[in-house]
């Protein structure tokens, strides 16, 4: 094991995690996600496959994301690069774009409150969803059952 920082170890398999995440964050930087852990850029980056679909009322848009071209051997995209994690968007109707996913949606607001939510209310506790799926290609939205399934592939 190799000491990286006060608190974080390193192992013959991720010795290399150092020039990557430099290369990683690029030109903006990298920000410490709500894990506490997780580096975040401030853009998506490596897009391979978008995935748009309607659920309750609601927009969203399923992002897979790669840094590695198709045709590039996992060995060598491993080597070479940290992967993004992959995002599930929300539409946001007061800012008019997709953003971070909501806390609670209309219309489960009409169900406890029998209102929609209130603009000044609807970004709070907003949050990032993101997936760690490696090297994603595609997504698939499905409900099976009444249930909601979102299935990354890699």
């Amino acid at each position: 094991r190799t000491p990286i920082g006060d608190t974080a170890y390193s192992n013959a398999t991720t010795q290399w995690r150092d020039g990557v995440e430099a290369r990683f964050c690029g030109f903006y930087g990298c920000d410490i996600g709500q894990d506490g852990v997780t580096k975040t850029v401030p853009r998506l980056r490596g897009t391979s496959a978008f995935k748009f679909f309607i659920e309750d009322g609601e927009y969203y848009l399923l992002v897979a994301q790669s840094v590695c071209e198709r045709q590039v051997g996992r060995g060598q995209c491993v080597a070479n690069n940290i992967q993004p994690k992959s995002a599930v968007l929300q539409w946001d109707r007061v800012q008019q774009r997709f953003g971070e996913m909501l806390s609670i949606t209309d219309a489960q607001n009409m169900r406890l409150r029998n209102m929609a939510v209130p603009d000044d209310e609807l970004l709070h506790h907003s949050f990032a969803l993101r997936v760690d799926a490696g090297r994603a290609v595609d997504w698939e939205h499905l409900v099976v059952d009444g249930e909601v399934y979102l299935v990354v592939a890699s």
